[in-house]
Formats: C-alpha cells, structure tokens, sequence
C-alpha cells in the first residue's frame, strides 16, 4: 500500500494467503503491505501468509480489531515510528518489530493470552501470563516463568540491553527467542524444546550470556542472525557472546553457520564472528548430544591423568568457534538454598537420572541425591559445590549406596569440583563436608547476646534492690 491518509475496513471479511513459507523465489507472501504513512487497518480476518499485516519504513499507523490467524508472523513492524497496534487477536502467530520508536501496542492477544510489549521501559520485573513478550529499546528487564507457546516468537528482545530472561518455558515456537539490537542480557535456566526453526536468533548483538538453559528436541539451537530462518546457530553479526553450561540435546542442528550478511548484499568479507563457548576450565562448557568424545585426562590442557567430566579434544563448530571443554554429559543445577540474599546452587553433570536432590545445613555438613542407570553400566558424576556453602578442612567423604568410593577434586576459586564413578541401579550418593554455610548470620549472635545482657539487666537490679532490705 503506497498511497497513505487512508482507511482499509474490512468488515469482518476474509483475506487467505497460500500459506506461511516462503515461495519458491524466495519472496514471503504478505497480506497487508503498508509502505505509506498515515493508514488505518481495521476489522480484517487476515490468514495463511508469511506476513498478515506489514509496517515498512512508514509511521502513524492505525491497526485495530483484526484477527490475524496462522500466518508466520500476525504483524511485522519494521524502522517504523507512532503507529498504534491495539485490540487484534492473534491465532498461531504473534508481532515482530525492528527498530521501532513511539509505538503504542496494547490490548492485544496470542492464542487467547495477553501481549505484553514494552517500549522504553526501565527497571522492571515481568511475571505472570503471556502469549508473547516484546520489549523494545528497553533497560533493565526481568522476564520469568512465563510458559509461551505455539507462536513465531515467545519472547523478542529489540534494542533491549542489560535484561534478564529466566525459568522461562518455551514451547512449539517458531523461535523461541529472538535478541536484535540487543546486548549485555542473561538468558538462564531456561527450558526451551520443540521449535520449528530455531531455539535463539541472536542478530547484531553483543555481549550477551546464554547459560544453564535445556535446549531439547528442536530443529535447531541458536541462531546468531541470518538472511533467512534456516534454525541452528547462525554466526552473523554476533560478537563477545558467552554460551556455556547449557544441554543441546536431540536437535536437528546444535549450530548452524552461514556467511555474513555483508557477503550476500555488499558483496565484501567482514571479519569472521567469535564468541565463546565455555566458561574456562575447570568450569568447563557446553553438552552436545552429538559429541562423542572421551574423557581420559584432565587439566586446563586435558594431558593430566585422570577423568574430570570434560571431554579430552575441543567440539569444534567453525574454524572461529569452538568449545574448548564440552561436557562429558548433561549438567543439572540444583537450588541449594538462600542465605543472607545470595542463592546457591550445585551443578551435577551426570548420565545418570538424578533425583531427590536435597542439602539442609540444619543437618549437618553434606548434601545427597539419588542416582539410577541401567543395571551392570557404569555412571559418573561430577559434582559442583560453592567453598561457602560446603567446605572441608581434611578431606571430602563420598558414598554411593553407603559404600565409600574413590574421587578427585579440583579447586577454583570459588567452587570444589568433585568427580566419582560407580556401578548403576538406583543409589543414593552423599557427599560429606566438615564445614557448612551457618544457619543464621554471623551478625545474629552478637545481636541474641546483646539482648540477652539488656534482658537481664532489669532482674539483676531488682535483685540487688531485694537484697539492701
């Protein structure tokens, strides 16, 4: 739509595309296509395109009470400014936008849920329901526990820094996040399973951190931006990333790796993409179900004798990435506990079903959890436990079903490493310290005296006040 100051009414009736994929040449079918300013589009049933409704380089948009059903994307918004997107129900697909500015989007729904976009926003905590989570040029977001679904995106971040997405669900989406524009955001303890293209698109951003996430079942992993959505990791444009104790399990493609957006339009190389796949040794990187490596030594160059659950030869991706220390089997994290404001948390990377994982320092200076396999098979553990939280001053004890194994250990700064092997069925591992994080802070005591002394205070007086009669 080229000529603007104009006002589409539907009327309730329909628009049907040929379907969500692109053509054969490579072009997306696309319902409404707005490329003047000034255009109201209201009471529209849009389906079955690439693109329901699309805002291209054009502003003041009026686009009100549509329904918007199984397209790739219901509304795509891109460099557009002051357009208002209110009252639509989307089906099957949500918005995408890029580089927007003073965009009123409100009171609209994913799959009977709300959308929540945010533009310009700081310092802010989002919890609740959601069909999709958009935040534009925002600062300083927290997004959790939110379980989207069965959308092109479940939660886009565009011109968003400093953010955090966390114990997010994301399920049967196109993508289940995308990050433009975007850097220095965490993405932690995520689950995300079952997307059609790709689990993160991380375009043109910078510095983020991408751990402690389950990436399962997808048809690709992380996406670092690309011409067209192809799913795995495609490395364009996304520099300084730091992706490390996550599990890519069972998909598709774990990364994908294309050439830079520049070599197809501008025809010129651009130096190559780099980001880091693991967090040093000993704390070591990624699991990738498809890695096969073997695990005799240990050590920062792994030429030391001995198992340390990190795989002995690096998991090359490109020939500018790779994970220097791929783990030996999933990493699992376990919430220990929160004492005077931090939370701790012990990492098991194990083959082994871990379970019933449980750590009470009101007991006493040990942890334990269940571990079971197939009978006659042999299982490890490598256990990862903050020196503040569980310590020992002459030696470690670790039981597997009540019987002593051997283990090693390795020392960071902050963290114990502790690795052991055992036979499987179900057993119940405890590891014993002789030292655990106090119960009440060490401020407290002194408090109980003082007030213990002003408590008595008053009887002593009365005592020495009977006594002079």
């Amino acid at each position: 739509m080229e000529r603007g100051n104009i006002i589409i009414d539907g009327n309730g009736y329909k628009l049907q595309g040929p379907g969500q994929k692109l053509g054969p040449d490579g072009y997306a079918s696309v319902g409404v296509g707005l490329l003047a300013n000034n255009i109201t589009v209201k009471n529209m049933k849009i389906m079955e395109f690439y693109a329901g409704i699309v805002i291209l380089e054009s502003s003041f948009h009026t686009i009100t009470e549509n329904n918007i059903n199984n397209c790739w994307t219901s509304i795509l918004i891109d460099r557009s400014s002051n357009s208002t997107v209110s009252r639509n129900n989307f089906i099957g697909c949500g918005l995408e936008v890029y580089r927007t500015d003073s965009c009123v989007i409100v009171e609209n729904n994913v799959n009977g849920k709300p959308l929540i976009y945010l533009e310009g926003v700081s310092d802010y905590v989002l919890g609740g329901e959601a069909g999709q989570i958009i935040l534009s040029n925002c600062d300083n977001i927290v997004v959790k526990n939110f379980n989207i679904s069965n959308t092109n995106i479940g939660v886009q971040l565009d011109g968003t820094n400093n953010s955090w997405l966390l114990n997010n669900e994301l399920t049967k989406n196109g993508i289940g996040m995308m990050i433009g524009f975007s850097s220095n955001n965490i993405i932690y303890g995520n689950n995300i399973k079952a997307n059609n293209d790709c689990v993160v698109w991380i375009l043109n951003s910078f510095n983020n951190s991408f751990y402690r996430n389950n990436i399962r079942n997808n048809l690709g992993g992380i996406n670092l931006g690309s011409v067209d959505i192809m799913g795995g990791i495609v490395l364009d444009k996304g520099l300084n990333n730091t992706i490390f104790h996550n599990n890519f399990i069972n998909n598709t493609e774990h990364v994908h790796v294309r050439e830079s957006l520049y070599v197809y339009i501008r025809k010129e190389p651009e130096p190559p993409d780099s980001n880091s796949w693991d967090n040093g040794y000993p704390s070591g990187g990624n699991y990738w179900s498809d890695c096969n490596g073997t695990d005799l030594f240990s050590g920062p160059y792994q030429n030391e004798t001995g198992s340390d659950g990190i795989g002995d030869i690096p998991h090359v991706i490109n020939e500018y990435n790779q994970d220097n220390y791929p783990l030996m089997a999933p990493i699992r994290i376990f919430d220990a506990g929160t004492w005077d404001g931090r939370t701790y948390f012990v990492d098991v990377i194990s083959k082994s079903t871990i379970s019933d994982f449980y750590f009470n320092p009101h007991e006493g200076p040990f942890l334990r959890f269940n571990v079971s396999g197939g009978n006659g098979t042999i299982g490890f553990c490598r256990v990862t436990i903050p020196k503040d939280l569980l310590w020992v001053e002459d030696g470690w004890k670790v039981l597997v079903g009540n019987e002593p194994v051997e283990y090693t250990t390795i020392q960071s700064e902050n963290y114990t490493y502790i690795h052991f092997s055992y036979n499987h069925s179900t057993k119940t591992v405890q590891i014993i310290g002789t030292s655990v994080i106090p119960e009440f802070p060490s401020y407290l005591p002194l408090i109980f005296l003082i007030s213990t002394l002003i408590a008595t205070i008053p009887a002593k007086r009365h005592r020495i006040k009977k006594s002079s009669h």
